[in-house]
């Protein structure tokens, strides 16, 4: 049976408040979210495509908000975004975030937790009843500067490490590779957040005070 042309890996590491390993899991993901298959199709044409103009699409942030992708159009909704002219595909830096966000739960791309499984993954928008980040406190997001080659296929690896700050033990139980997605500088919103991929954790994890858990997602593009 031939190996698939792109894979997910996702690993879990829990690690007590003297940085040892106490908990580990890795498992295939499953879940590339259909937001992720809408944005990736619909950045691919253009106002000039031929036979035909880009059409119109819809796909959701991670708030659940409908963001309507346009080829190109002189009166753009408020909640557009123009993909003719891509940025960054996977923008990975808040410098930009839109205003929406900046009251939202988390409000920058990372590999987020969740307290609750979702019932359809691939659909979800992002991780289900996200953790504030004044609960799990986030390190810096580790993306990749360049992809490297194994006997899987060329690689990409995203990580991030959570750190429970309060006195209360932490369930997570789902957990989502969120991106940012830009458009051309006359876009209406010019970057937006997204989820790529949703995964449930199963069984959930449980993270102690002073604990840390890190979160990290492999993906193989076959060669």
């Amino acid at each position: 049976m031939p190996k698939p042309m792109v894979s997910v890996t996702l690993r879990i590491e829990v690690r007590d408040d003297k940085g040892r390993v106490v908990k580990v899991i890795e498992t295939p993901s499953r879940s590339f979210t259909q937001n992720f298959a809408t944005i990736l199709a619909t950045s691919q044409c253009t106002e000039f495509s031929f036979p035909f103009p880009c059409p119109f699409a819809t796909f959701y942030d991670v708030m659940g908000s409908p963001i309507y992708v346009i080829g190109w159009t002189p009166n753009a909704p408020s909640n557009g975004i123009y993909l003719f002219d891509v940025g960054s595909f996977f923008y990975s830096e808040p410098l930009s975030i839109a205003s929406q966000y900046q009251s939202y739960t988390i409000n920058m791309p990372g590999i987020w937790p969740g307290a609750s499984p979702c019932p359809s993954p691939i659909y979800a928008y992002g991780p289900c009843s996200p953790i504030s980040t004044k609960v799990l406190v986030p390190s810096p997001f580790s993306f990749p500067s360049t992809s490297v080659l194994t006997s899987y296929g060329w690689q990409m690896t995203y990580s991030q490490t959570w750190t429970n700050v309060t006195s209360s033990p932490v369930i997570v139980s789902s957990v989502a590779l969120v991106f940012g997605v830009t458009g051309d500088a006359g876009s209406p919103i010019g970057y937006v957040l997204y989820a790529a991929i949703v995964d449930n954790v199963s069984p959930p994890i449980l993270v102690l005070p002073n604990y840390s858990v890190t979160f990290t997602y492999n993906v193989f593009y076959a060669v």
